[in-house]
Parts: structure tokens; C-alpha cells; sequence
């Protein structure tokens, strides 16, 4: 056995896995967070963000985009988001969604927090 190769190649596997299982839905979702606050230029707020591997989904609860120009209104208020992909097209820098649901789309909702 060369455990020369064996033993690194393992060792990232193993880290790899554990990022996937444990920090991966964090960070996606700090991601989508930043991202829609410098494309609205008002606060974002996300429920939950939970990904699934095995189908390659994607579970968005409670979404919150704030209205810049009033802080105690929602622009857009998402009760959930679920959605998932296929695998092969992936390789050649394609996505195509197999299903998607989006329910409880509410405009104009109160806000009990600032959103700036």
C-alpha cells in the first residue's frame, strides 16, 4: 500500500466532509445574506438555510429583504424556499432546476426591528 498518498488523501477527505456537514449551510448562508444586502442596500434576514446533498436541494425558510427607504417595512417577506438541482449538468456550467416551490410571498409586511 503506499500510505504516502493513502494517509493526505483521507485526511482531506475526511476535512472535506466535515466542512460539508457542519459549516456549509453557515456559510451559504452568510453568503446569501451579504449579497442581498449589497443588492438591495437594506438588511436581509434568513430563518434556516439547510442543504441537501443527496438531492441536491436547497430549504430557504423565512426570508426578509428590509425596504431601504421605510426601516420598519419588509420589501419581501418569504415564508419558504425549497429547490433542487441536477448533478450532470453542473460539469458543464449549466443548472437546471428540477423542482421549485416558493409559498408565503408577503409585500409590504411590519418589521418589529430596524432594517438598516
Amino acid at each position: 500500500m503506499r500510505w504516502k498518498f493513502l494517509i493526505p488523501t483521507v485526511i482531506i477527505i475526511a476535512a472535506v466532509v466535515i466542512f460539508t456537514v457542519f459549516f456549509l449551510d453557515a456559510f451559504l448562508k452568510r453568503g446569501l445574506i451579504n449579497s442581498g444586502q449589497a443588492i438591495f442596500g437594506a438588511k436581509v434576514e434568513v430563518g434556516s438555510f439547510k442543504t441537501s446533498l443527496l438531492n441536491l436541494g436547497v430549504n430557504i425558510r423565512e426570508l426578509q429583504i428590509a425596504d431601504r427607504n421605510n426601516e420598519f417595512r419588509n420589501l419581501l417577506e418569504i415564508g419558504n424556499i425549497n429547490f433542487s438541482v441536477r448533478l450532470m449538468p453542473m460539469f458543464s456550467a449549466r443548472f437546471i432546476i428540477n423542482d421549485m416551490t416558493i409559498s408565503g410571498v408577503k409585500w409590504g409586511t411590519a418589521r418589529t426591528t430596524s432594517g438598516r
